[in-house]
Parts: structure tokens; sequence; C-alpha cells
């Protein structure tokens, strides 16, 4: 969930969660199902809050 530069470093303090975090589902699901990354979302948005925290 850490997002990483171009040089492929952590960029530090900076998570990423759902759509925004790389394509999870990419190539196996058509983009068109609403909410299809809902779950992925909450739970890796869920865990990159608790390791920001730390």
């Amino acid at each position: 969930m850490q997002v990483l530069n171009e040089q492929g470093k952590v960029i530090e303090g900076l998570y990423a969660a759902g759509n925004c975090s790389g394509g999870f589902f990419w190539g196996d699901y058509p983009d068109h199902v609403p909410d299809l990354t809902a779950s992925h979302a909450l739970t890796f948005g869920r865990l990159a809050g608790q390791y920001a925290v730390e």
C-alpha cells in the first residue's frame, strides 16, 4: 500500500488503496461493473490507515 516513485523506492508517508493502488483486478474483470473493487478499497484503505498511524 506504500506508493513507490519511478525508481521503485518508497515515498514515505504516502499510501494508496482501491483503484488508485494499481489495477488489482486489471484484466480479470470488466471495468464497467460498479463497486467491483469496493472490498479491496475498504480492506487496504483500513490497513494503509493503520500503517500510517504507526
